[in-house]
């Protein structure tokens, strides 16, 4: 039997099944993936904005239906295709599509790496289960010179280090299990996407990139030109080193041996160095949330106004509770510490990683003698 529901503009039908036990049944929906999939519709109209044109999308995965629908209701779109494997889930996506009245809609049923359509994208979402990794080079195989990749990954436990041997098989890269690391696998994710594009002549500009809940989700422009895709990964690919003993850590294109006061550092990588985000981007996302009244305005406001902190902070953040165990203390309020480490000159800002956790281009050593000014 079928139920009606609603997210945001779109209404769907789902199974009884679906709506009682979503990760148990034959056609998935998500609903803890509404913020996932109301900061994606945000995202393609900035993305739309910035490349000044109407977009000819790819909704892999579909299931249910609900992402591509909500993207066609709530974005002015050249033509979506909703495809997916499963035929029941193909079956309903026409139903969904038919009840919510829309044009230049093409259901298709197959699987996402041997779809082959006649047209090349300028939008491709990939939201499979646990990694993408299997699918990320068939991405640049489909899309236009120019274009956006959306990649959703679920495996956030593999990729952050509680469980090293997938993300080894799966990225070819090591995690590790720091106060920080969910950066660190959200930075393995942004290579792998950027050594799939790379294997097809792609470069790859983050444009803004969440770690919410269970998933790490990543928007990127995607441009084709071997030189552009050889320096991309030259300038962009290195390792973060770090110090179980002392905390410090060190983000270079090399492994660093020891930390400063002569420790042994420990290593992961290979991964992503540069930028996550884009700040005119991200800017324009937000004029976009204003527009909108969709029901995490103000959440999505707020995650946006943090990226915008980022963009332009040093990788890998400090979780305060690292310097509370460490110096015997209360923590101070985060907003404290923050302005004290400007005051010295520093770069200094929150993260949307953690609410309790700052970025900063301040050594260790300083930003330890700075809490412990607040606190005198």
């Amino acid at each position: 039997m079928l139920k009606k529901t609603r997210e945001e503009s779109a209404k769907i039908l789902l199974p009884e099944k679906t709506i009682l036990s979503p990760h148990h049944a034959p056609i998935f929906y998500n609903p803890k993936m509404h913020f996932n999939r109301s900061f994606s519709s945000l995202a393609l109209g900035a993305a739309q904005k910035m490349l000044k044109k109407k977009f000819l999308v790819l909704d892999a995965f579909t299931a249910s239906g609900i992402r591509g629908i909500r993207y066609a209701l709530e974005n002015s779109l050249e033509r979506i295709v909703l495809l997916d494997a499963n035929p029941e889930s193909v079956k309903l996506v026409r139903k969904n599509v038919k009840l919510n009245k829309l044009k230049n809609v093409e259901v298709v049923l197959s699987d996402f790496n041997y779809f082959h359509p006649r047209e090349k994208f300028d939008w491709v979402e990939i939201d499979p289960f646990g990694t993408p990794a299997f699918f990320l080079q068939h991405i640049f195989k489909i899309i236009k010179k120019k274009a956006i990749v959306s990649v959703t990954a679920t495996d956030s436990s593999s990729l952050s280090g509680a469980r090293p041997d997938p993300c080894v098989r799966h990225y070819a890269s090591f995690p590790l299990a720091t106060k920080y690391q969910h950066e660190i696998g959200f930075r393995i994710l942004i290579y792998a996407i950027a050594r799939a594009g790379a294997l097809y002549d792609y470069s790859i500009t983050p444009l803004a990139s969440i770690c919410r809940a269970h998933y790490f989700k990543v928007f990127a422009l995607a441009e084709k030109g071997a030189k552009k895709a050889t320096n991309n990964l030259k300038e962009n690919t290195g390792f973060v080193s770090h110090c179980f003993k002392c905390g410090e850590r060190k983000v270079s294109k090399l492994q660093i041996a020891k930390c400063s006061n002569g420790h042994m550092m420990e290593h992961a990588g290979p991964l992503w160095i540069g930028k996550m985000e884009d700040k005119n981007f991200l800017e324009e996302m937000k004029k976009q949330n204003e527009k909108n009244d969709f029901t995490y305005k103000k959440q999505i406001s707020k995650i946006l106004n943090l990226l915008l902190e980022e963009v332009n902070l040093p990788p890998t953040f400090f979780d305060i509770s690292q310097f509370s165990k460490k110096l015997k203390i209360s923590s101070p309020p985060i907003e404290s510490i923050v302005s004290a480490i400007k005051k010295r000159g520093f770069k200094a800002g929150g993260t949307h990683f953690k609410g309790a956790a700052f970025k900063t281009d301040a050594p260790m050593g300083e930003i330890e003698k700075i809490i412990k000014t607040l606190i005198a």
